[in-house]
């Protein structure tokens, strides 16, 4: 036999996978990555077929498959979308002593965001805050501003309530505009050319 279900109004089908002369019957379905279904898989009428089985009773008599839909069960939701992490700064190079304001966008709230997810060099990050799925932080350069400086969040560091982790965000990288060099330019002055007497 086999089972169709509803995954957010698109057809899955559950092939049977075990429950011989049992009252009850098992079907197992594979949840393909992508789909999400936040009010749960329902079955449309008449989900059940009997694809060149057999569904009897004790003394022989054949089931009846026909029955109406079933709504959305709450208790089987489906997220199979990992989390996403997007960086953005107000700066992408920097004068001495400036700093950078960042802002962190998640696709959905995720409880172990912290900073010590993301990775930075080049500086630190500073006044870190936020909540649900926007945040903020100051990145403040390391001194004379050498290398440049790097946030991301590698993937893997996260993960929503349904256990999908991260995949890697955008890199941000941020320059230093380099002091002006204090020393001026050299020129040279030309020789002094006495000038042969003049003769009256």
């Amino acid at each position: 036999p086999l089972l169709t279900l509803l995954l957010d109004g698109t057809p899955l089908t559950a092939p049977y996978s075990g429950g011989s002369t049992t009252a009850s019957l098992r079907f197992t379905a594979t949840i393909p990555a992508g789909p999400a279904d936040a009010t749960g898989i329902s079955l449309p009428a008449d989900a059940l077929a009997l694809n060149s089985g057999t569904l009897r009773d004790g003394v022989g008599n054949a089931a009846i498959l026909t029955h109406p839909a079933v709504a959305d069960h709450p208790d089987y939701r489906v997220d199979t979308q990992p989390p996403q992490v997007t960086l953005a700064s107000d700066a992408t190079f920097l004068e001495k002593g400036a700093t950078a304001a960042l802002t962190l966008t998640l696709s959905e709230p995720l409880a172990d965001f912290t900073v010590a997810a993301l990775t930075v060099s080049g500086g630190t990050l500073h006044d870190f805050t936020g909540s649900g799925t926007t945040y903020t932080a100051t990145f403040h350069p390391a001194g004379g501003g050498v290398p440049p400086g790097r946030i991301s969040v590698a993937s893997g560091q996260l993960h929503d309530a349904a256990g999908n982790p991260n995949p890697a965000s955008n890199a941000l990288v941020i320059d230093f505009i380099p002091d002006p060099d204090p020393t001026p330019d050299a020129f040279s002055v030309p020789e002094q050319v006495d000038a042969p007497p003049q003769t009256w």
